[in-house]
């Protein structure tokens, strides 16, 4: 952990038991079939979404990314426990976002400029790799090829259990069917719901390093094409 990470970490401890207490209730809310009075439920969410936005927050400073940050935007999801936080890095013009889901904690982006994956060295997928090992992955596709496209080649795709392969296949199958490969899967790393704060925080913080630098290389190869 670098001092920058453990000064920020223990400087957030003072709030993790309010986070408990704040989590906790979103989450009877959420999954509890019990009729709330509609300022509660107001406060509930606020408190939520100021919760959210300060674990998001607190992953950007122990990251070290540097952007032009502009958030956060609020989104509640429709499953239970859905609430995610947005920020965007106005300098390379891609979006992060922390939340929850019906399965835990997210933290995930969209890949910017997508189109210059295949420009990509080692040291790109070897993040992506990295990622792996910090929480579950996962990917998300934003475009989806026909089913008459699919009954041509069933081999491409069928299931595999490397993210790295199905991002590096859907680029090049989304490329050969539309010409360009502009919007791709979503990268989204997870944990569970039981996760302790101090992990959350050194993992998603390492996890936003390595999206936001794998967001940062798509852009500048762009720019210096």
């Amino acid at each position: 952990m670098t001092k920058r990470a453990d000064r920020i970490i223990r400087e957030k401890s003072a709030e993790f038991s309010h986070w408990s207490e704040t989590f906790n209730t979103f989450m009877a809310m959420s999954y509890n079939d019990v009729a709330y009075q509609a300022d509660v439920v107001a406060d509930i969410w606020m408190d939520t979404e100021i919760m959210y936005e300060e674990i998001l927050d607190a992953m950007i400073r122990i990251s070290g990314a540097r952007d032009e940050w502009e958030g956060p935007l609020f989104l509640p999801l429709a499953v239970k426990g859905g609430l995610e936080v947005i920020y965007r890095a106005a300098k390379i013009e891609s979006r992060y976002i922390f939340g929850t889901d019906e399965i835990g904690f997210f933290l995930s982006t969209d890949l910017s400029f997508a189109e210059n994956l295949r420009k990509m060295d080692d040291g790109f997928w070897f993040m992506m790799a990295e990622i792996s090992q910090l929480g579950k992955l996962d990917l998300w596709e934003n475009v989806v090829l026909p089913d008459s496209e699919v009954r041509k080649e069933p081999y491409l795709y069928r299931k595999s259990k490397s993210k790295i392969f199905s991002l590096i296949r859907n680029s090049i199958a989304i490329e050969k069917h539309y010409g360009i490969c502009e919007d791709l899967d979503s990268i989204i790393v997870r944990w569970n719901y039981d996760t302790p704060w101090v992990e959350l925080l050194e993992k998603g913080a390492q996890a936003f390093k390595n999206l936001y630098r794998m967001n940062y290389e798509l852009w500048r190869k762009g720019r210096k094409n």
